[in-house]
């Protein structure tokens, strides 16, 4: 065998193991191209959904915030509606002084004073309401009170004793007192429970 034919033989067994080295390269190639191509889907997606899921993340925060904004907005409204509500019964109440069933409620009130405080010794009442008091006192002899006409009230009086217990049984205080229960009242009333 000649020389030239030896190189024949082995450019051939080359060309033929270059072929076979390109042929499993692009096949390699090809499998890690499809590869890659499926990570990069893979990828993509999860980034979409990453990028969704954030969206989604930051539409919830502004519509939570948009709803405590008209929460606040309307617990606003609504304690502004209450306290409008209750100055209107604080006013009715104070125009009960006018009218000829005052003298039986402030004795009410006064009796419900000497009841909680058996041993006052005075009665505070408003200066319009002096001359009422003094009726009220003098009809009653269990009530052996001096008079204070200075309390400022709408209606109503305080008694308080040698020992400094004041009870107060006034218009304002009585509405005072009774805020928590009048606030569910009120609350029932225009179907919301956010006032307390």
């Amino acid at each position: 065998m000649a020389l030239a034919d030896i190189l024949d033989a082995i450019r051939a067994g080359a060309d033929a193991e270059i072929e076979t080295i390109v042929r499993r390269a692009d096949e390699e190639c090809s499998t890690l191209l499809e590869h890659a191509r499926e990570q990069a889907g893979t990828e993509r997606g999860r980034l979409a959904r990453s990028r969704d899921a954030a969206a989604e993340r930051q539409a919830d925060r502004i519509v939570n915030r948009a709803r405590l904004e008209a929460d606040r907005a309307l617990r606003s409204e609504v304690e502004e509606l209450y306290v409008r509500t209750r100055d209107a019964a604080s006013e009715k109440l104070g125009s009960l002084r006018g009218t000829r069933c005052y003298k039986e409620v402030l004795a009410r009130l006064i009796r419900e004073c000497c009841v909680a405080l058996p041993e006052a010794t005075t009665l505070r009442v408003d200066p319009e309401d002096e001359q009422v008091a003094h009726r009220i006192l003098a009809g009653d002899d269990r009530m052996d009170l001096k008079l204070d006409a200075t309390l400022q009230t709408r209606g109503g009086a305080w008694v308080s004793g040698e020992n400094g217990r004041v009870v107060r049984n006034d218009f304002e205080s009585r509405l005072a007192r009774a805020d928590n229960l009048l606030r569910l009242i009120f609350a029932e009333k225009i179907g919301l429970r956010i006032l307390t």
